[in-house]
């Protein structure tokens, strides 16, 4: 750990924001696919249910 805080220190500060940036636009690229596949997952599901008579077609969702 040490290492990595000296190789900082000596690091010019605007690469340090540099890649602060780039980790941060990584992480919420991650979290923001995770919200679309649930939601597709979610879709998904209702539409096996629609389709298998669980429940009715509520949200008219196109389930073809």
């Amino acid at each position: 750990m040490k290492a990595i805080m000296d190789l900082m220190r000596d690091m010019p500060e605007h690469i340090v924001w540099l890649l602060a940036s780039i980790v941060f636009v990584v992480g919420f690229g991650y979290a923001g696919n995770g919200d679309y596949e649930e939601a597709v997952k979610a879709q998904e599901v209702y539409c096996e249910n629609v389709t298998n008579g669980a429940w009715p077609d509520y949200k008219e969702a196109d389930c073809q």
